[in-house]
């Protein structure tokens, strides 16, 4: 990545917050290309990625690439990929990062964003030297069907973190995000970033989808609420296990959260959480 003008951006494995990010960088006036599945670049290629925001007019983006493999870009192409996103699911780490070899060069980093843990950890034992940073997201999408993104939030950003990156390498992703008006927050300490984000998600997750129930029916269930508290209270010690502390994230109090829910007494939680998951 240069440091006057950087270059284009890969988002491999674009879905729903792959494709939300590449629309947001693309506003910035960055070179985008979306790698991800047939059906969905199937559908931005031949009628452009259609943006929804309830609190905006749905906008439709031509101007970014739509491909399912690396080989369907020209060498100029390729030589114009300043940074790599990675935002497939955990399990397809390995796979994605040990793909970008005899693809992109060795020197443009690769930036994992994903939910969950362990993903950083996957891909730099496939990477060798190239740089490598983790990130979360705090921003909500979904992908109602192919080629569309819906954008479910006004709060949110992004956090990064270097795994194996130079400070320079760090300040200019972070650069690249900011431009995008995304707010943006760098860390010291990826763990501890990517633990504060599991943490986030476990509220309302997990269990409702287990239940098939809306997260706020959970959290009014006194028994369901009791068992999301536990699992919350568990991976807090884990992560305290670990050496680490609750960061906040853009958007949300991460530490406030942890405190509260590990000190309140189940009832008064009963009663809190569902009017936050709101």
């Amino acid at each position: 990545m240069g440091a006057d003008l950087p270059r284009g951006v890969a988002i491999l494995g674009a879905g729903a917050m792959g494709s939300l990010l590449g629309a947001r960088l693309l506003s910035a006036r960055l070179p985008v290309t979306l790698i991800g599945r047939p059906e969905p670049m199937r559908a931005v290629r031949e009628h452009g990625l259609v943006l929804e925001r309830p609190w905006r007019r749905r906008s439709t983006l031509h101007d970014l690439d739509a491909i399912t493999h690396w080989d369907e870009l020209t060498p100029a192409e390729i030589a114009n990929v300043g940074l790599v996103l990675l935002t497939t699911k955990v399990h397809d780490t390995e796979a994605a990062a040990a793909g970008l070899a005899g693809h992109v060069p060795a020197e443009v980093p690769l930036l994992v964003l994903q939910n969950g843990v362990g993903g950083a950890e996957l891909a730099r034992a496939k990477v060798g030297r190239r740089p490598l940073l983790a990130g979360v997201t705090t921003l909500i999408a979904s992908q109602p069907r192919p080629g569309v993104v819906r954008s479910l939030s006004r709060r949110g950003g992004v956090g990064i973190a270097p795994v194996q990156a130079s400070v320079e390498t760090v300040a200019q992703v972070a650069s690249l995000f900011g431009a995008a008006g995304l707010p943006t927050q760098v860390y010291a300490d990826y763990r501890a970033m990517t633990w504060s984000k599991l943490l986030l998600n476990m509220l309302g997750n997990a269990v409702p989808a287990i239940v098939n129930l809306p997260p706020e029916r959970v959290l009014r269930d006194l028994a369901l609420c009791r068992l999301e508290i536990a699992a919350f209270r568990e991976a807090l010690a884990v992560l305290r296990t670990l050496g680490l502390a609750p960061v906040g994230l853009p958007g949300y109090p991460v530490p406030l959260y942890a405190w509260a829910i590990d000190r309140l007494p189940v009832p008064i939680l009963h009663r809190l959480l569902p009017k936050q998951n709101r």
